[in-house]
Order: structure tokens, then sequence, then C-alpha cells
């Protein structure tokens, strides 16, 4: 698979103040210049893949910050996502939410997000690239409804999205449920989901597989750690 790079800015650089988005790309891919901030726009990073030949390309995105902005982080459609030390805290809504496509997530820190922290949905294939989310070394704490959102589709074909959890973190107390799923198929590989006043982990349809993993929802009585319906 081609990887493409795209410099965002000079050493340093910080993208404020926009009235749309900070930065808007639809078709290469970001890479990182001494860990640039994007910050004060509605949406700090606007992801759009126009074509199937720009959707098959891996687009990564490494050491970036997207704070402060008043409505999303990062918000992406039809891409082929990797992101790597990225910061996604304390944004107006959420962190950052993607439709369609794939999304690779490493050592991100996702916090402080008003609503979400990271929501993907899978709601067409548009250019035949399939569906799925990883998150690896990933912390979700504080995100005021949901640390983590994933949704297939049943009238787009997409009846179960393949997802993976390893060695992440999704804690409140300010997070109200660590993982809302409905149709995945999602495995979690020593994680920690704890602290949340009322699910830990809610999946409204789909299979999960858990190794060496601690799940937990309220710490006071009654303990919900977690419910199931398919």
């Amino acid at each position: 698979m081609t990887r493409l790079a795209l410099v965002l800015a000079y050493d340093g650089g910080r993208f404020e103040g926009g009235t749309t988005s900070g930065v808007s790309i639809d078709s290469s891919v970001l890479t990182h210049v001494n860990s640039p901030v994007i910050t004060s726009n509605a949406v700090g990073l606007m992801i759009t893949q126009s074509n199937a030949a720009q959707a098959a390309e891996l687009l990564e995105i490494s050491d970036l910050t997207l704070t402060g902005n008043t409505m999303t982080g990062l918000t992406s459609a039809n891409t082929q996502l990797k992101l790597t030390n990225c910061d996604l805290s304390s944004n107006g809504d959420s962190g950052a939410s993607i439709s369609n496509g794939k999304i690779t997530a490493l050592n991100c820190t996702i916090t402080g997000n008003p609503n979400i922290g990271v929501l993907y949905k899978a709601t067409s294939d548009l250019f035949s690239l399939g569906a799925g989310a990883s998150f690896t070394s990933c912390t979700f704490t504080d995100n005021t409804t949901y640390g983590l959102v994933l949704s297939g589709d049943t009238i787009a074909g997409i009846d179960s999205i393949p997802a993976s959890l390893v060695g992440c973190t999704l804690s409140g107390p300010n997070q109200t449920t660590g993982i809302l799923a409905n149709r995945v198929d999602m495995t979690l590989s020593n994680c920690v989901v704890q602290d949340h006043p009322q699910y830990g982990i809610d999946c409204a349809r789909g299979n999960m597989t858990f190794e060496s993993t601690s799940v937990f929802g309220k710490q006071s009585d009654p303990p919900y750690a977690g419910r199931a319906s398919r």
C-alpha cells in the first residue's frame, strides 16, 4: 500500500482561529513537523476522500495535537487513517468523528471532550475499503458521554465492524460509559475499563472477546460492569 506524506507546517506549527477548519485535506497524507497544534477552529482537521484512488492510500498522522476546537478535533470520511502519538483532547464536542473507511490509532490520548472521545460509524462502503477500528495503547478519559462509540449499519451491508483494543485505558468518573458498541465484533486485550457512572461497556448487538481485561462500571452499588443485547 502506498503511503504519501504532506508536511503540515513549519517547525512547531500552530493553526489557530479558522472559521470552519484549521486544515482541510482532500487527497494526501498528513505527517508531523515537531508536534504542530491545531486549535480554536470549529473543526481542527477535516479529511475527505473524493475518489477511490485517494481512498486506497494509507493516510498517516503523527505527533499532532488537536485541542480547543469549538466542535470536533478531527473529522474523517472514506479514509484509511492511522494516528500515532496524537492528542485529541478538550475540544468543544468530540475528539474525533470518523465515518466509513478504517481507523488505526497508536499511543493516542483522547480526554476531556464534553460529548464523545472517538465516534466511528460505518454507514457505507463507497470505495470498497471495508470497515475496521483498531486502538493500541490509547487512553480515553473524562469524555462526558462516551469514551468510544463504534456503530455498523445493516442498510449499508456492514453488519459487523471488526474492532480491537490492545493495552487501552478507558476511565471516568466524568465519562458516563466507556464503550458504546452496535454491530461490532470486538476483541479487548490487556485493557482496563473502569470508574464509569453507568456502564463500562454497553453493547447493543455484536460479539465481544476479552483477554486479560478488567471491566468495571459504577463503583457504588449496584456495579454495572456492562450490558449486552442481541
